[in-house]
Parts: structure tokens; C-alpha cells; sequence
């Protein structure tokens, strides 16, 4: 059996879990059950799919049982980053602003982001992401020269061993500048070759954002 918050899933391949509360909005073509525009459903699964979201009742005897409890479409987070986490017992930020956030994650990096360590701190991410219920990351990458040919590979390395529970979707980041340097074209390919997504920061480097006008 596996746990999964107040759930345990059986093995086997198909079950039904009976009495779950879904948002209207998730379930079209169901009329709302309660106040709350939350629809009282059966939910049949098949090798990890859903196959069937039925009215409540319908689930056969065995069914996991919900009790009224609301279920919830997968997390999706669209702006990570990845590489970047749980750096701070070891370098916190000095001034807890951008600027200090953006020079003490640049000496981290310098100092001890192999691919060990990389591998580590982003494995962390994608295990605490994926136990509240994320289906899907995208994260940016730091990708200034010598970091992007020992990252990458790390990238590819995690979004493979996550296949099936997590998508991650991974984008290159490095000030616009440097793509005029020999490191412009080289992490072009890089990327490429790894399945991700060409970004940038649109300052040079040592810069940091603007504050916002009051």
C-alpha cells in the first residue's frame, strides 16, 4: 500500500475512489452539489490514469472512500528555480533583498555547485513539489560559463528519473550580454541538445531590477 496524505492507494492497477468533492469548474457537465459550486463525484483509476470520473454512487464496493473530502487537478509551477534551492544554510542572503540574493547565489554557485551537489538540491525541490501534488515544473537554469556543462546534464538526468510524475520543463538563464561571447552559441547547443528552452535576463551582467515606481 502507499500513503499519499490521508489516502492509502492499493497496488493493484485499478481501483475507484468513491465520494470525492471536485470544483464545477474541473468536471464539466456535472451540476454543483453544493453551495460552494463543488460537485459530489466517483473517481475510476487505471495504471496511475484517471479513466472515468462518474456521479457518486456509482463506484463498486472496495472503492476508497473520500467522504465528502475535495480532490484537486495536479499543481502546476510555472516559475522555479530549481538549481537555485536550499542553498541558505550555507549562504544566506546578507541584505534580504534582489541584490543580496543575486551576489550570494553567484558565489554559491562558484564555490560548490558540482553536479553532486546540484543533483541534490534539485532532487529535494522535485520531491517536496511532487508531495503536495505537482504534475508538472518549469524551471530556469543559471547558465553562465563554466556552470551550464555541469548542469545541464543534471537537468537531463532528473527530468528522466522523474518521467511520468513530474514534467519538467527546463530555460536556460544568462544575462543578455553574454550571449555575444563564445559561451552564447556553445549553451545554444547545450540547450538544444538537452530538450529545453532558450531564456535570458534582458540586463547585463552586475546589474540587478529596477525598483518599481511608487
Amino acid at each position: 500500500m502507499r500513503r499519499s496524505g490521508f489516502i492509502t492507494f492499493p497496488e493493484r492497477r485499478h481501483f475507484w475512489i468513491a465520494g470525492a468533492l471536485a470544483p464545477a469548474i474541473c468536471v464539466p457537465g456535472f451540476a454543483p452539489s453544493t453551495r460552494d459550486d463543488l460537485v459530489l463525484i466517483d473517481i475510476e483509476v487505471d495504471a496511475g490514469v484517471i479513466k472515468r470520473v462518474a456521479p457518486a454512487g456509482t463506484a463498486p464496493q472496495g472503492a476508497i472512500e473520500l467522504g465528502g473530502r475535495v480532490v484537486w487537478p495536479g499543481l502546476i509551477d510555472v516559475h522555479t528555480h530549481l538549481d537555485k534551492g536550499h542553498i541558505w544554510p550555507r549562504a544566506a542572503n546578507p541584505t534580504g533583498d534582489f541584490a543580496g540574493a543575486a551576489e550570494t547565489s553567484s558565489a554559491d554557485r562558484a564555490d560548490y555547485w558540482t553536479a553532486e551537489d546540484v543533483h541534490a538540491r534539485f532532487t529535494f525541490g522535485m520531491e517536496t513539489a511532487y508531495a503536495q501534488g505537482t504534475v508538472a515544473i518549469r524551471s530556469h537554469i543559471d547558465s553562465l560559463a563554466p556552470q551550464a556543462e555541469v548542469t545541464w546534464p543534471v537537468v537531463r538526468r532528473i527530468r528522466d528519473e522523474w518521467a511520468g510524475r513530474i514534467a519538467l520543463e527546463a530555460v536556460c538563464l544568462m544575462p543578455i550580454d553574454a550571449f555575444a561571447e563564445a559561451q552564447g552559441p556553445r549553451l545554444a547547443d547545450i540547450v538544444a541538445q538537452s530538450g529545453g528552452q532558450l531564456g535570458t535576463v534582458t540586463r547585463v551582467r552586475g546589474g540587478v531590477h529596477d525598483h518599481l515606481p511608487e
